[in-house]
Formats: structure tokens, sequence, C-alpha cells
């Protein structure tokens, strides 16, 4: 695809965070607001059986790592074992008081994800018992999809034989590149070598789905980077491949090397053209695009977990800074691991904030998650709320066409190739105009 100064003046950066995943709630950077709304409905829809039997997606976040990459300002700690034990009592306080709901209970959990954070700091011992009382107390299918994260470094043939052994048939490990400068940049314990040698040890296992995060536009990096680091995650045959474009956090180390003018940062046309670069060569491999979130899979292949958390199902978030929906509440746990264990000791929900949907919202959430795959099916939108996408979005939708980002029939509005390059933006157009002036501070014509 050529790359037009037309393009690339749509919007002025973007959008990185799948900071619709929250929506409605408000992506504050004061994770812990504490804006609390409608308890009482949140209650009342636990106290009650789920109404429909669509499936349900559970998120564990475990908020501790042996080391800190330079890029990543998700909260953690560094694992000590004290802090970690008082932490998985608190978590298994958590899972077991939503267990005991009867909107839970009658949940049919197809898909559950242990991330962080490393979940594989975690000592044999923990990730074993984390495994088994997951399934012990929480209605988990017997095909259900169970992925645990983890890092090459200290994701051991131990670790990996057992959680597969107890019911973990998916795993992930965060890898960023294959190449060692830039691997050194990033802070990441381990070389090339023994990443790959990892990765091997995953299938030796036994693992028929493993999933590996890549990243583009990092301090360094070329086009030709991005070819080999696709061909080394290609010839290991591995079934998910996701490229992430860097997201420079502010407190992050990276960020103060980039600010002190240490570290180069690609800009924004070479951003573009690194995404371009990875979907050129996923595509020349014989991977196949899920969602806007460039994970790319083997043919028959599908990650349930970016399905269901992204789609319109409910995600049970357990555990700091796990941010899930419930029927039509939606909330956000705190980060501050802190308060999280002060919170569950008083027998609190361990919420920073949480809301009531209202109708307009959802109809605004179905349309941002609906545009993560690519797609959305005009038809089941009618169905469910009664008006067209078109006379529900007028302004909206006029924009994203006169841009060339959507294109439309009588079935469904489909992403462009254009489109698909500023997915994330094409998802934010979709929410309050609170939300599009925070994420899309950029001010154009509708």
């Amino acid at each position: 695809m050529e790359i037009t100064e037309q393009m690339l003046n749509i919007y002025e950066t973007r959008n990185r965070g799948v900071f619709y995943s929250l929506y409605p709630l408000w992506p504050s950077e004061n994770r812990d607001a504490g804006d609390i709304k409608d308890l009482d409905h949140f209650q009342t829809v636990l106290a009650r059986p789920k109404p429909s039997d669509d499936y349900t997606h559970v998120y564990i976040h475990i908020p501790f790592c042996d080391s800190f990459c330079s890029f990543c300002a998700i909260p953690k700690r560094i694992a000590k074992p004290d802090i970690v034990v008082d932490f998985l009592g608190a978590l298994k306080k958590e899972i077991n008081r939503f267990a005991q709901t009867p909107y839970v209970r009658s949940c049919r959990i197809r898909s559950l994800y242990v991330g962080g954070g490393t979940p594989s700091v975690l000592s044999l011992d923990q990730l074993e018992w984390l495994l088994d009382y997951c399934f012990e107390t929480l209605p988990i299918e017997k095909d259900a999809e169970i992925t645990v994260e983890g890092s090459t470094h200290n994701f051991s043939e131990e670790k990996l034989a057992m959680v597969l052994e107890k019911g973990a048939n998916r795993v992930s490990f965060g890898i960023q590149s294959f190449n060692d400068p830039i691997r050194k940049i990033l802070d990441l314990q381990d070389d090339k070598g023994q990443a790959i040698s990892a990765l091997k040890s995953a299938r030796k296992a036994g693992f028929e789905d493993i999933d590996i995060d890549l990243m583009y536009n990092l301090p360094g990096q070329t086009l030709a980077d991005i070819e080999t680091d696709f061909q080394i995650a290609a010839d290991l045959g591995l079934e998910n491949i996701s490229f992430y474009p860097l997201h420079v956090d502010k407190g992050t180390r990276l960020y103060s090397r980039i600010q002190a003018g240490k570290i180069p940062l690609g800009n924004l046309e070479l951003e573009v053209r690194m995404y371009l670069k990875a979907a050129e060569a996923a595509k020349k491999a014989g991977y196949e695009q899920q969602s806007i979130l460039s994970k790319w899979m083997l043919p028959g292949k599908v990650c349930l977990a970016e399905k269901h958390r992204m789609g319109p199902y409910d995600c049970l978030a357990l555990g700091p800074s796990g941010n899930g929906n419930l029927g039509n509440y939606v909330y956000r746990n705190v980060s501050s691991l802190q308060d999280y264990l002060a919170l569950i000791q008083q027998s609190s929900y361990p919420m920073g904030c949480g809301q009531k949907i209202s109708t307009e919202e959802e109809i605004r959430r179905y349309m941002c998650r609906a545009f993560s795959f690519l797609k959305m099916d005009k038809i089941e939108f009618e169905k469910q709320f009664s008006i067209s996408p078109e006379q529900a979005f007028p302004e909206e939708i006029s924009f994203l066409l006169r841009q060339g980002l959507i294109e439309i029939n009588d079935q469904e509005i489909r992403l462009t190739p254009a489109g698909e390059i500023w997915g994330q933006n094409v998802c934010v157009e979709f929410c309050s105009k609170q939300w599009k002036e925070k994420l899309i501070p950029q001010e154009r014509t509708v």
C-alpha cells in the first residue's frame, strides 16, 4: 500500500492502548480514583442467575515481575515471597466471593487468561495452586481456552509441563524483539538464543498453541528487523503472533532515556511502514489477521481470550488493575496492591471505579468492539438495538467514509486497508465526545 500524506494527516497519532476495553469508564491517569457508581445495581446483577447463556471470559492479573522492562507502564512490583503469599490469599478470597454469587455460578466460562505482570514469576507450587483453585471454584467448561503468560527467562521447563498438566492449553510470551541490541534497550533479561530456546521448550512440553508479542517502531529498529523477527517466529511454527507499536509512557525508563536524547524514536510514517511490513510478512507466511490489535493466527486457530474480552461478552476481572464487565456493569479494580489487599480484607470489592452501562453507551461500546475485529455486522446490530448503524452514528460514519477508512454494504461495515492502519482511532470515533476529545485531540470537521 502506498503511504500518502493525506493518509498520515487523518490523525496526529495512532491510538496504541486498548482504552475502549474500559468503555464507558474513563481511562483516567489516576487509576485509584474511587469513582464507584451504581454499586447497588452491581450487587443486584450478581444476586441473580445470568439471563443469557453466552460465554464468559475470566482475566486474572498477577502484579509481579522479577525485573522491569524499560518500556512497561503496567502497575507491578518486584516479587518478594511474603507479599506474593499475601496477594494469593487475597486473590483466593476475591475468586471465592464471586464464585458464590448466583450470576457467576451460572456463567459458562470458555476462556481464562492469567496475565500480568509476569505470572511465571510465581513458584511452581503457587502456579499449580492457582490453576487448581480456578478449576475447583469457577464454572470453567471442559473445552475452555486456558492461557498463562510468562517470560522466556523464568518460565522453566518444569513450570511449562506443570501448567499443561493442570489444564492450560495456551502460553503467551512477551518476546518484543529477537534483535539482541534492541532487547538490551528494552531491558529484557535474556538474549535471542535463550528466548528461542524457551519457545522450543514450550513446544516440547506439549503446547499446541503458542502466542508471542512482537513490537515495532522500537529504538534503532529497521524494516529489515521487522521481517527478520517475523521470519524467526514463523519458522518456529508459532500459532499466534501479535505485533504492537511502541507506546512510550511517562515514568518509564525508556521515556526518560528518550527525553534525555540518549535513544532515538521513529516517527509516525516509519511506524506505519513497519505495520505494513509486518502485515505483508504475516500474509506471506500464511497467517490470517484476527483483529486490529495485530493478532495474526495460523489458519484454523483463534484466540478466544481476545474474542471474548473484546466481543459482546462478560469478563470477570480479578486482581489489581483488572478491568471487566458483568451484565451491564463495568468496573476496574484498584492498581495499588496495598489498596487491593486492604479492600479484600474489608470484604469489599476491590474496585477503583465502576458504573452501570446506559443504553447509549452500550451501543457505542458495541461499535468500538465490533471494529476491533475488522468489521461489524449491520444485521446483528439492528436486531439488537432496533436501529441501523448509519442512523445511530450518521456523522461518524460519514467522516470515516470520506476518509476512506470504512466501506459499507447491506450486511456489514468493514475497515478498509487504510482503516486497519488507523483501526483503534476508528473505534474511538464511536465513543462519547469526552472520550474522543481526550484520545483524539486533533480538531477536525466531522
